[in-house]
């Protein structure tokens, strides 16, 4: 404390404009009502600090295996439709060269093509939600964060009836 005392004198001989003739002893200190819970605060305020940063580590590494895990399942997903989608194809393949007629062949290819748009807007869907659901999971630590520390925002006032 006694530290804080001299800093706080020598800024004020500055702002009196007496720091060239005066002393440190020329300005009187407030005593300190209690030193020792002044040290606590301070003290408390670095285990705070800690507390803060390792909460936001944890919270950091949940968000990113949260990420991780999705990008996994999105990668198995697109893995699989990849491979039915060259099954898919093989199997097409053989049945136009097998194909006895133009006719046969044109609705081998018209079924398939169907068939493909279909799969492919159903696997888009399905995609689409595994990025959105693993965006959520990965936000969710860093929301339960900063949900507490943030101020409720105010109410939009009611608009009068004209």
């Amino acid at each position: 404390m006694q530290c804080t005392s001299n800093i706080d004198n020598y800024v004020a001989l500055h702002i009196n404009g007496r720091h060239g003739s005066g002393t440190i002893s020329d300005v009187p200190s407030a005593p300190d009502p209690n030193p020792l819970q002044q040290q606590d605060i301070e003290m408390f305020s670095f285990d705070d600090a800690s507390k803060y940063g390792k909460d936001a580590m944890d919270n950091m590494l949940k968000s990113y295996s949260a990420l991780a895990q999705g990008m996994q399942t999105f990668t198995t997903e697109a893995s699989d439709y990849s491979k039915k989608s060259y099954e898919d194809n093989a199997k097409v393949l053989e049945q136009l060269v097998a194909a006895k007629s133009f006719e046969k062949a044109f609705e081998i290819q018209s079924d398939y093509a169907k068939a493909a748009y279909e799969g492919f807007v159903a696997q888009a869907t399905k995609m689409s939600e595994i990025c959105a659901n693993t965006a959520r999971d990965a936000y969710k630590p860093i929301e339960a964060a900063v949900t507490p520390a943030a101020p409720a925002a105010p109410a939009a006032p009611a608009k009068k009836a004209a």
